[in-house]
């Protein structure tokens, strides 16, 4: 944060002396000597190219640095063996590729759009049920995550919760992050309900 102050003050204070080096040019009624106009402006194109220069350098220092080897997070999929005409009480076995080992992501069935201003899904089941909801982990969590980003679980459906209703609501089957990775959505597959 400070890196980045310290080059907008500088970048700041570089402009300015561009725009205030012709005033100071200027000579008044009491000024005895006088500058060359052509001094001026070539005094200006050297401040302008040389802050141009400190810029661009200020920038690639705060720009992230990325690797020619590096690759791409791969994309988190779901599988789940059943997705439509759920009953309430049926198990779905849920299979997800493309995690991060290191992170935590919660999983259950959740309303497909997130009201307005809530700051989780809001999912079936009650929260903290372990059998309708899944925390997937490594140190305490209800279902591990493989080194390679895989996670296997069950989930027991159940079509509602406070706020929301399967059976009639348009709902998905939802992997999003844990507490400590702020609940983003991360993947999510349309299931329904039998009515």
């Amino acid at each position: 944060m400070s890196r980045l102050f310290t080059a907008r003050t500088a970048a700041f204070a570089a402009a300015s002396l561009i725009l205030i080096a012709p005033l100071a040019a200027c000579s008044n009624s009491e000024t005895e000597s006088t500058t060359d106009p052509s001094e001026v402006d070539a005094s200006i194109s050297e401040m302008s190219e040389s802050v141009s220069e400190g810029i661009a350098e200020m920038q690639s220092e705060l720009s992230p640095t990325t690797s020619s080897t590096a690759t791409a997070a791969p994309d988190v999929k779901i599988t789940v063996d059943k997705a439509e005409g759920i009953k309430a009480g049926d198990t779905l076995t849920v299979e997800v590729t493309g995690l991060n080992p290191e992170a935590g992501y919660y999983s259950a069935i959740c309303a497909a759009q997130t009201p307005g201003g809530a700051p989780v899904p809001v999912c079936t089941g009650e929260m903290g049920d372990v059998e309708s909801q899944a925390w997937l982990q490594n140190e305490r969590g209800t279902a591990k995550i493989a080194e390679d980003g895989t996670a296997s679980f069950t989930l027991t459906a159940n079509p509602t919760g406070e706020g929301i209703d399967c059976t009639t609501d348009e709902c998905v089957l939802k992997v999003f992050g844990d507490h400590s990775e702020g609940f983003k959505d991360v993947a999510e597959v349309p299931v329904t309900f039998a009515s």
